[in-house]
C-alpha cells in the first residue's frame, strides 16, 4: 500500500504542477492575445 499512495500523491503533484503550468500559459497566451490583437486580425 506504501509504494500505491506515494504514486498517488506523486500524481496528484504532476497533475497540479502540469494545470497550474497550463493556467500560466493560457494567461500569458491571452495577455499577449489582447496585446497583439490588432496585429492577429490584420494577419487574418
Amino acid at each position: 500500500m506504501g509504494p500505491w499512495l506515494w504514486s498517488i500523491n506523486c500524481m496528484k503533484e504532476t497533475l497540479c504542477g502540469i494545470s497550474s503550468l497550463v493556467l500560466i500559459y493560457y494567461r500569458s497566451e491571452t495577455l499577449s492575445l489582447k496585446e497583439h490583437s490588432v496585429e492577429s486580425i490584420s494577419f487574418a
